[in-house]
């Protein structure tokens, strides 16, 4: 019985029933595992940036704390070269002022001095230092005054300071009272005053006080004579107070013997009272006449002064600034600091914990797809199984009506092969025609509606028409129209239902694959812009630092720990890239000695620095040495197939890890040979201490410390294991053993030159390996 088979009603596009069969599982596997361990470690990643938020917030609140201290110490060596020179113009301004009174005494006769009565008083109201002018001779009588009380009074001579020679001026102490009487009367002479009824102004107040300012004369009969002029100290302290403006620094005048000629009201100093300069102040005021120190001020409390020397006269400016008021001051500006870096350590928190909660569900869902993946796969091999396995005769027909599938018992039914049917295109016999599609019993079928329940000869294998149930069911798509038709006795909806379900755990999977590489971007761009942000302000700190090695030393430790946490970043997605199936490795032919060289050279600056000898050996000998090795070998001997920057980055990798522990006065060994097996093996030894036995077997594991490392900050242990999945990824191997006497030896085991490629070899080029662009940093964790 023939039919002709009729097309169905609308052209539909062909889909297979069931697909080849799923490879086993891929990206998903390392993806979930690179998840795990990023979701783990990424809350310390966010402690690691805080703790750097808080290092910078710091150094930037001492740079600014030093700025106000060193702004203070200039306004205050401004106010006291302010304060210096209207003490020295008012002293001049005296200076000048008897200068006058001595051209007027040596024009007249000793017995004519009283005549300066009238002409002293107008002279000591030229200048508000000058309290009173007298002339007194050598006895100590004052011969004639401006202050009416000083007339014929007797001074105490040994008080006096007298110049040695009548063309110089001496400046005198602080005294207690108003006037030279009774600031220079002897006490005897003042008892004897009062016994004979002479009239002695009383003593005053101890804080009234003056100064004197002596210059020699004489008058025009050749008698020497003393100029002096009382000064009013008080009258300093009250110009300090109006310049200093009523603000918190404290002004005082004294002499080289320490005394207070004069100071403002705010200090807890009287005048006349001696302060003790420390030994490191004495020796400064020795070598310059100006300058500023911080340390005990006036009151003993800690203050930041500045000094000056009066010109032509032998006292001292000293103007100070409380160290409390600085640091009040300071501790209100660094608020703003303080809430800024609040702010931003929030904003990382946050971003830390979103990015954790992200990773987590993401590693949740992969674990779900990867299960639900696994379950569809069983389920359709086993499908696969029962079909083929099945005694009757399947088939199963695409939307089409072509064969998409045969099982054994159905070529073996009618004698053909399913290459014959399957995929070919070729036009069939007329009883497979009929058997894809009846025209008076698939009609329903091939609408959509209902099964297909019939029988029809079909010839059989030995060529004889054998009776056969055919039975039919078609799988509809959504809008109701078959998407395939399964015959035979076997009902394959459910299997029609796995390949779906496949497809859509493959298309999850792709789109999870495609959410881990954005994940990785994400993370790149997310972790590398705040470090550099520290970074660029560490290197603004440093720039700013100017001659402060304290401070530039703690943007240097700022810079230098951003520099480290960016290589961690660096490598963790190296860690990442070298686990997963991002790209291929670059094979080319490489010259290993070339290779090692470059390396070497690389690390010879800092192992100078670290007093340590880099020495080659084996194929890594000068070619022209008599005992090289590299002298007789060909160029194939010293060439490997491999990828020149990734092999570039493992030998340093583990170069820099011996440097790191190498002592100073001690060598490091690189020894580059190739054995019979035409493997080549670099051997690095250092001198440092040893690997634990316990722990070689885990020292090449991401984040390993162990004791060999356990004082070490500058590691993040990522080297290592980096430069193992290099030498893993091209076939090789990385071992070390401990030393006899002490020390590590690190061997790097990689297949031969072209020649020597072995089939182990060949089959790990086809190894999967990230790619990045090539990283030649010098604080490779």
């Amino acid at each position: 019985m023939t039919g002709t088979r009729t097309p169905a009603t609308v052209p539909l596009a062909p889909a297979g029933t069931l697909g080849p069969a799923i490879a086993e599982p891929g990206p998903l596997d390392t993806s979930g595992s690179f998840r795990r361990t990023s979701s783990a470690y990424l809350p310390w990643i966010g402690l690691t940036l805080l703790a750097v938020l808080l290092a910078f917030a710091s150094a930037l609140a001492i740079t600014h704390r030093q700025h106000i201290l060193d702004n203070e110490r200039a306004n205050t060596e401004l106010v006291a070269r302010t304060l210096e020179d209207l003490s020295s113009r008012h002293l001049d301004t005296v200076k000048l002022v008897l200068d006058n009174v001595g051209l007027r005494t040596r024009q007249l006769r000793s017995a004519q001095l009283a005549e300066l009565d009238r002409d002293l008083p107008g002279a000591a109201r030229t200048s508000p230092l000058i309290r009173s002018l007298s002339i007194v001779d050598d006895a100590g009588r004052i011969r004639a005054s401006s202050a009416p009380d000083n007339h014929g009074a007797q001074i105490d001579m040994g008080r006096l300071l007298r110049p040695r020679s009548a063309s110089q001026y001496r400046i005198g102490p602080w005294l207690p009272g108003r006037d030279l009487v009774p600031a220079l009367v002897a006490p005897s002479q003042l008892a004897a005053s009062a016994t004979a009824g002479t009239p002695v102004p009383p003593r005053t107040l101890e804080q009234i006080g003056l100064s004197t300012l002596v210059h020699g004369a004489s008058s025009a009969d050749g008698e020497n004579l003393h100029l002096v002029a009382a000064l009013n100290t008080d009258f300093l302290g009250s110009a300090y107070e109006l310049a200093l403006q009523k603000s918190a620094k404290r002004a005082a005048l004294v002499n080289i013997h320490g005394m207070v000629m004069a100071i403002t009201d705010n200090a807890r100093v009287q005048p006349g009272a001696t302060i003790r300069f420390s030994p490191a102040m004495q020796e400064l005021i020795s070598q310059s006449e100006h300058g500023t120190f911080s340390g005990p001020g006036l009151d003993g409390n800690e203050a930041i002064s500045a000094y000056r020397s009066l010109r032509e006269h032998p006292w001292l400016l000293l103007v100070e600034q409380p160290t409390s008021d600085v640091i009040s001051q300071w501790r209100d500006d660094v608020g703003w600091l303080l809430a800024a870096s609040l702010l931003l350590a929030l904003l990382i928190s946050a971003a830390t914990g979103a990015a954790w909660r992200s990773l987590r569900t993401h590693e949740a869902l992969e674990r779900e797809l990867a299960g639900t993946k696994a379950g569809l796969e069983e389920k359709e091999r086993s499908l696969r199984a029962v079909i083929e396995a099945a005694p009757a005769p399947m088939f199963v027909l695409d939307a089409m009506g072509h064969y998409a599938m045969v099982n054994q018992a159905f070529e073996d039914f009618l004698g053909v092969e399913r290459e014959q049917l399957l995929g070919t295109g070729l036009p069939l016999a007329a009883h497979l025609q009929q058997l894809a599609y009846h025209p008076l019993h698939d009609n329903a079928v091939w609408k959509g509606r209902g099964r297909s329940h019939y029988l029809d000869d079909l010839p059989g294998a030995d060529g004889r028409l054998r009776e056969a149930l055919v039975s039919k069911v078609a799988i509809l798509r959504e809008d109701g129209r078959p998407n395939a038709v399964i015959g035979s006795i076997t009902d394959v909806t459910e299997l029609r239902e796995a390949e779906r379900h496949t497809r859509e755990a493959m298309q999850k999977a792709q789109q999870a694959s495609e959410s881990k590489n954005e994940f990785i971007a994400n993370m790149s761009h997310g972790l590398r812009t705040p470090l550099q942000s520290v970074l660029g302000f560490a290197e603004l700190g440093k720039w700013h630092s100017g001659e402060q090695p304290l401070l530039r030393e703690m943007f240097d430790d700022i810079h230098r720990t951003g520099k480290r946490m960016l290589v961690m970043v660096n490598d963790l997605l190296d860690m990442s890239k070298l686990e997963s199936t991002v790209g291929n490795m670059h094979r080319d032919v490489t010259d290993v000695v070339t290779l090692t060289t470059e390396v070497l050279s690389e690390l010879k600056a800092r192992a100078t620095t670290q007093q340590v000898s880099l020495r080659t050996f084996g194929l890594l000998l000068p070619h022209d040495g008599p005992d090289s090795v590299a002298s007789r070998s060909s160029a194939n001997e010293q060439t490997a197939w491999a990828d020149r920057m990734r092999l570039h980055q493992a030998l340093r990798n583990v170069l820099d890890n011996a440097l790191r522990f190498a002592p100073p006065g001690s060598a490091v060994d690189i020894d580059l040979d190739r054995g019979p097996d035409d493997r080549l093996h670099w051997t690095i030894k250092d001198a440092g201490p040893g690997v634990p036995d316990h722990e070689q077997a885990y020292v090449f594991e991401a984040f390993f410390h162990g004791l060999r490392n356990r004082d070490e900050t500058g590691s993040f242990g990522l080297s290592l294991a980096i430069a193992s999945k290099i030498m893993q990824a091209h076939g090789g191997s990385l071992w070390c053993e401990n030393l006899p006497e002490s020390g590590v030896a690190f061997h790097l085991h990689l297949p031969g030159g072209i020649s020597g490629i072995s089939g182990s070899a060949a089959v790990s080029e086809g190894a999967t390996l990230a790619t990045s662009s090539p990283r030649h940093h010098p604080f490779d964790a």
